[in-house]
C-alpha cells in the first residue's frame, strides 16, 4: 500500500464551507464600510488590492457556492443523522421543539426588524448610511444624497421603515 488517503469529498465539502464562510464574512465587512460605487468608482477606492466591484463580486460568488455546498452538506452527508436525531426525539417532541420555535421567533424578528429599521436594526443601516455620505461628501465636497433642508432625496438611503423594494 502505498500509505496514500483517498481524497475526502465530505472534508472537502466542510473546508469549502468554511473558506466561503469566512470570505463572507469578510466581504461583508468590507462592502459595509465602502463607499458609494460612484464614489469608489471615481476615486480608485481599493482595501486589500481589490475595488469595491471586486469585492462585490467575491461577496456574490462565494454566497452562491456556500449556499449550494450547504445544501450538500445538509441533504447529502447530513440528512440521515438529522432524520435519526428527530426520530429519536419524536416521543418527547418538547426538547426540538423548544429549540425550534426559539429559533424561528429569533429569525422572525431578525427577519422584522431589519425590514422596519426598529432600533437597533435600523442604527446599524444608518452608521451604514453616514459612512457612505461621508464618502461622498469627501469625494464631491459637498453633501450628496441630501435635499433642501438636508433631507434625503428619495432613493438616497434607507430611512425608518423603508422596505427597499
Amino acid at each position: 500500500m502505498s500509505g496514500k488517503r483517498k481524497f475526502s469529498i465530505r472534508a472537502w465539502v466542510s473546508l469549502v464551507l468554511v473558506f466561503t464562510f469566512a470570505a463572507l464574512a469578510v466581504s461583508g465587512v468590507v462592502l459595509y464600510f465602502a463607499p458609494p460605487c460612484s464614489v469608489a468608482d471615481a476615486t480608485g477606492w481599493t482595501i486589500l488590492a481589490l475595488s469595491k466591484d471586486q469585492w462585490s463580486a467575491v461577496h456574490v460568488i462565494t454566497s452562491i457556492v456556500f449556499l449550494v455546498v450547504a445544501l450538500v452538506h445538509l441533504l447529502v452527508y447530513n440528512w440521515g443523522p438529522l432524520k435519526a436525531y428527530i426520530k429519536q426525539k419524536t416521543p418527547s417532541r418538547l426538547p426540538v421543539r423548544r429549540e425550534l420555535i426559539a429559533a424561528v421567533v429569533v429569525f422572525v424578528l431578525l427577519l422584522a426588524g431589519a425590514i422596519s429599521g426598529a432600533p437597533p436594526f435600523g442604527t446599524v443601516m444608518d452608521w451604514h448610511d453616514a459612512i457612505r455620505d461621508h464618502y461622498r461628501e469627501q469625494a464631491r465636497g459637498e453633501d450628496v444624497g441630501r435635499g433642501e433642508g438636508g433631507r434625503r432625496e428619495e432613493g438616497a438611503g434607507r430611512g425608518r421603515g423603508a422596505t427597499g423594494l
